[in-house]
């Protein structure tokens, strides 16, 4: 075999070598969920976010903010549930609302609409002017938004 022949053909058996933009478009790209997780197990913090709002509106509704409104989608209904001793409110999301049930409070499409209270707000004399602000908080345990009625809460509105 002369060498140009030599040469033709081991050019063909060799893979090139990867062009380095080529290789950097094809490496796997980690989706922001996993970007997050991944610096959340680093560092073991949870991203910076708002916390959990509810509005206590003067219609006598209580809708969730931006913030909150994740701990309600997917559910029908809600129903309250005041704990005297601890002043506490507890919300919980129902899979399914029964309109004969006047304990449950249906969800329209956009739980930012707001969830009648009127009930709730003459069995603890809540009458606000201007809405008001509590934060909340998911609890796991109980698949429940619970509220802290002592907290001092932002008015808005």
């Amino acid at each position: 075999m002369s060498e140009p022949e030599h040469a033709a053909s081991s050019a063909e058996d060799t893979p090139e070598s990867p062009d380095t933009t080529e290789a950097e478009t094809d490496s796997p790209q980690l989706s922001d969920d996993e970007k997050l997780a991944n610096l959340s197990k680093l560092t073991g913090k949870d991203p910076i976010k708002k916390p959990p709002k509810l509005s206590f509106r003067a219609s006598a509704a209580i809708a969730p903010t931006s913030s909150a409104v994740d701990l309600f989608e997917g559910y029908e209904a809600v129903t309250y549930i005041f704990d005297d001793d601890e002043n506490t409110l507890w919300i919980v999301p129902l899979n399914e609302y029964d309109e004969d049930d006047s304990s449950k409070k249906s969800i329209s499409n956009d739980p930012q609409d707001g969830f009648n209270a009127r009930a709730l707000y003459e069995r603890l004399d809540l009458n606000y002017e201007k809405a008001r602000r509590f934060t909340c908080e998911w609890v796991d345990e109980h698949e429940a938004v619970k509220v802290d009625m002592d907290q001092t809460p932002e008015k808005h509105g």
